[in-house]
């Protein structure tokens, strides 16, 4: 916080962000696409050589790891950021 004239501005805690509603919206992409597994998502290169490599089940884990890290980065942002 910091005190400007007489007045006392607020930092950004609360206040989200573009970029805060960009990687929560992301989040749920990721999580929907392996979960729901559409045919333009689970289907497209990156996914695909990553299933070849990895096999289906070590793909889907790896993405839920990117969707819990891009949700929790969007909310971190979004609420708790001082």
């Amino acid at each position: 916080m910091r005190i400007i004239g007489h007045k006392q501005e607020q930092g950004a805690r609360g206040k989200m962000e573009a970029i805060d509603i960009i990687l929560i919206a992301a989040g749920i992409y990721v999580f929907a696409g392996v979960s729901i597994k559409f045919d333009f998502f689970w289907n497209r290169g990156r996914i695909l050589r990553a299933r070849n490599i990895i096999g289906d089940r070590n793909t889907v884990i790896m993405y839920v790891i990117i969707g819990i890290v891009l949700l929790g980065v969007g909310i971190w942002g979004g609420f708790f950021r001082a």
